[in-house]
């Protein structure tokens, strides 16, 4: 090789760069995995490091130019964890300041947002990094130890993502349907009359066989009118 010369090498990759550059924090592990600046991670070997006894505290490297996923060191080994929410692949800290910050303006006591919230904030910041970066330049990304012990404590605690509060579909059509079902008819008792109608129709009944029952206001026996007295002018000399 002449001299002055020297082999090109590829870029380190994100983990590479997160494991070599990234901040040094402890975390505890708990049934939710890590949080780190409001962000949620979590992971197989999250879960199987907090099912075993013993400490859950451990070391976390991250990056804030990438919140999409961290190192966490367990056994002996740093694994890689992603972020439960994929939206922050790519997420730089400064946005996800300013998204925070966009979110509190609208309701300072709010802690749990929807997913659709969340990402329409992140989005927004965005579209105005980008705008400032080109007329600009570069935005400066990079946070002290200071600076990131205060935004946890000021900004994102007890901050939560939380699914979108939809009605979740099963995948049918609206509605119930109903089989229409022939009305079920009984011939036996639609031939037979009972005791009531029997009754009704002046025929015999169970309790007196061969004699017909009437009612008085009986169709079949309708009252016979009264006979009218005829008036006739006695004799004269009766009385006399």
């Amino acid at each position: 090789m002449n001299e002055g010369n020297f082999p090109v090498r590829a870029l380190p990759d994100l983990r590479s760069r997160r494991l070599a550059f990234g901040m040094e924090v402890t975390r505890k592990v708990s049934k939710a995995g890590i949080v780190v600046m409001g962000v949620h991670y979590q992971s197989d070997d999250l879960i199987s490091f907090w099912l075993m006894p013993g400490s859950k505290t451990v070391k976390v490297r991250w990056d804030p130019e990438n919140l999409g996923a961290i190192e966490v060191h367990l056994d002996g080994a740093w694994r890689e964890v992603k972020a439960v929410h994929e939206r922050f692949e790519g997420v730089n800290l400064h946005v996800w300041v300013q998204a925070r910050k966009a979110l509190r303006a609208k309701s300072a006591s709010r802690k749990a947002w929807e997913e659709e919230i969340v990402y329409k904030a992140i989005d927004d910041i965005e579209a105005l990094v980008r705008e400032k970066s080109v007329a600009f330049g570069l935005i400066d990304t990079s946070i002290s130890d200071a600076r990131l012990k205060h935004l946890e404590a000021t900004l994102f605690s007890g901050f939560t993502t939380v699914p979108d509060r939809r009605l979740q579909s099963d995948g049918q059509d609206m509605g119930q349907i109903i089989t229409p079902k022939p009305p079920s008819f009984d011939r036996t008792h639609a031939l037979e009359p009972n005791a009531a109608q029997a009754v009704d129709l002046g025929q015999p009944t169970a309790g007196s066989p061969g004699k017909a029952v009437r009612r008085p206001n009986s169709p079949s026996q309708a009252p016979k009118p009264a006979s009218k007295a005829t008036w006739l002018p006695r004799a004269l000399d009766e009385d006399q």
